[in-house]
């Protein structure tokens, strides 16, 4: 029904001003670009952060929402992921179970206790001096600070950048809001629709009828063009209409080919809990970010999958 996923927005206008390529040059010895890997946005994200660049444009380079929600949970797997996704990784942990997703090994133990979940929490913690309080902010904050011309860059999901659009800082849109791949890759964050068994016959069928209605070739392009909502049908994302209307749509396949997941299993409720509150200690320095402590979390896990 929702084939969400998350994009790199960034500002096009600063990145594309010649004064900015100049002025990172001489700061990093290397072109401005929209990073590709973390390690290369914490000197985008510096470069645009005024205490540490007093021409920056920008109060903030990033947008960081690390707060203990279970917005911590899937924002971990766009750091965690491309270690885990990595010929390293695969050869580390195995292939990806796609109902027990990223966090864990092929043998459905987690992987995140590992260098490679310890490597993830340093790349976050690497970004946070140039966010506007990241511990504190979740999916509204980031939101706002783009919208407000307050940083640079900021990793969100598909449907703010209608937000974005409408906000008059952001004007014109077109010339100001860019939209790129995550470094390294995306998470998944998609809906479905179901049917509730237990209820009378007449109802299910009258929601299976709905079902079909709202996953139909009309209204699979139609709630995208007026909310953007991102598309599950093929031919949503191939029409020319879809593409002129929605700027990411063209760079959707890529994404979805590419991006990590959260698991589907009962447990993850309770898995998620540990982690937010376990995580955010780390990256808040009440937790000493070590091996032994990403295992005490992982024992944690094991606890709750053996009930």
């Amino acid at each position: 029904y929702f084939n969400n996923t998350m994009l790199f927005y960034y500002r096009k206008d600063l990145f594309e001003d010649p004064k900015n390529k100049e002025l990172f040059y001489k700061m990093f010895g290397r072109p401005l670009r929209v990073p590709t890997t973390w390690a290369e946005a914490v000197d985008v994200a510096k470069f645009f952060t005024k205490a540490y660049n007093k021409k920056s444009p920008t109060q903030y380079g990033i947008g960081l929402m690390f707060p203990t929600t279970h917005t911590m949970f899937y924002m971990y797997l766009l750091f965690f992921g491309p270690y885990r996704r990595s010929v390293d990784g695969i050869n580390q942990f195995g292939p990806v179970d796609l109902d027990y997703g990223d966090y864990f090994a092929a043998e459905k133990k987690p992987a995140f206790a590992s260098e490679f979940g310890l490597m993830a929490l340093e790349d976050m913690k690497a970004l946070m001096p140039y966010a506007p309080d990241p511990l504190g902010s979740d999916y509204g904050e980031t939101i706002e600070y783009f919208s407000k011309g307050i940083v640079a860059m900021v990793p969100q999901w598909t449907n703010p950048y209608l937000q974005f659009k409408s906000s008059p800082i952001l004007q014109p849109a077109d010339k100001k809001i860019g939209i790129a791949p995550m470094p390294g890759r995306s998470v998944a964050g998609n809906w479905a629709l179901g049917i509730n068994k237990f209820v009378p016959l007449e109802k299910q069928r009258a929601a299976f009828k709905f079902i079909q209605f709202a996953t139909s070739k009309w209204a699979d392009k139609e709630k995208l063009i007026r909310f953007a909502i991102a598309p599950v049908r093929k031919s949503t994302l191939e029409d020319p209409e879809a593409q002129a209307a929605i700027p990411w749509v063209k760079a959707l396949p890529a994404i979805y080919a590419d991006e990590t997941f959260r698991p589907r299993i009962p447990e993850e409720p309770r898995l998620e809990d540990i982690t937010n509150i376990n995580f955010a200690k780390i990256l808040a320095g009440e937790l000493p970010l070590t091996l032994d402590t990403l295992k005490d979390i992982a024992n944690q896990w094991e606890k709750v999958l053996s009930k």
